[in-house]
């Protein structure tokens, strides 16, 4: 958690960095990661050399608590996820502030169909990087 310019970015670059030569596993692929880097926003996601959360993990994108009550991914997406991110043991997410609960529910839901495992998340570690007062989500509740 930090303002801007207290050195967020640099420490999201190095953390990843160390993550990536520490989680390498002999078989994997480039395009298989281990720590995958991602952001709530795009602008967000090119400062810090990631993705956006919904284009990563293919989540709806449209708002709405009743929309997507009832979202799963498709079985042609859950197969395309699993190849991609069988060795994905590490999720950063950046601007962690501007991720709304139902956004975080279908990321759980996702994760744990990639990982075909009903722990949170899917047993892959969260790390959440941002200040959580710094802006609300876009049209969704807070996560706290």
């Amino acid at each position: 958690s930090g303002v801007a310019g207290v050195g967020n970015s640099y420490l999201v670059h190095t953390i990843t960095e160390y993550l990536k030569r520490i989680l390498k596993y002999p078989s994997q692929n480039l395009d298989q990661p281990s720590v995958l880097v991602t952001a709530s926003t795009g602008k967000a996601a090119t400062g810090i050399n990631g993705t956006t959360l919904h284009f990563a993990f293919r989540l709806p994108v449209k708002s709405g608590y009743r929309c997507f009550e009832n979202w799963k991914p498709s079985d042609e997406a859950l197969h395309i996820l699993r190849n991609k991110y069988k060795y994905l043991k590490v999720l950063l997410i950046d601007e962690i502030s501007m991720v709304g609960c139902k956004t975080l529910q279908h990321l759980d839901k996702t994760l744990r169909c990639i990982k075909q495992n009903s722990s949170n998340f899917g047993q892959v570690s969260i790390l959440a990087v941002g200040d959580f007062l710094q802006l609300p989500p876009v049209k969704e509740k807070n996560v706290f």
